[in-house]
């Protein structure tokens, strides 16, 4: 019974329309801006029905996004898992833009979790963190992208102090 009633949850959902999970990932990204953890967990619950999705026409991968909700959950792991489908979607498709912005939500959560979990905030984490800046700030220099090439090297800053 649980099972019917599972694959007729997500068969409803799958038959929503794209808007509406487009809200659901704009108003997740949102509330994981303003720290709203349980508003988070209602829209990533929302959009975890959908399959992986990329919208070309808005420039935005849903991994990317599920990415940035499950760090405001302080889900690690799931953030981990979601940056790496996007990274590898991004690099498959040639998305340089997409793939310059989940390296750098890749690099915030690695830095997040690096300072949670040791007290000086210096480990694997936050060595990982660096190299994905790096590879963000090359083609962020390469496209010309100034704001985020600005918005990375002000981390940097932030780091060393």
């Amino acid at each position: 019974m649980d099972q019917i009633l599972a694959d007729t949850e997500a068969a409803t959902v799958s038959k929503l329309p794209e808007w509406v999970m487009d809200a659901h990932c704009a108003l997740g990204v949102i509330a994981a801006l303003d720290g709203d953890v349980e508003e988070v967990a209602v829209h990533y619950e929302a959009i975890s029905y959908i399959g992986v999705m990329f919208k070309s026409y808005a420039d935005e991968n849903t991994e990317r996004l599920r990415g940035v909700m499950t760090t405001a959950m302080r889900r690690f792991d799931d953030a981990e898992a979601h940056f790496e489908l996007a990274l590898s979607q991004c690099k498959a498709g040639g998305y340089r833009v997409e793939e310059a912005r989940t390296l750098v939500a890749h690099s915030d959560m690695l830095l997040e979790r690096s300072a949670m979990e040791t007290e000086d905030g210096d480990n694997d984490y936050r060595r990982r963190a660096l190299k994905l800046q790096d590879e963000a700030l090359t083609l962020t220099q390469e496209m010309g992208m100034r704001p985020l090439t600005e918005r990375i090297l002000a981390r940097r800053e932030i780091l060393r102090a």
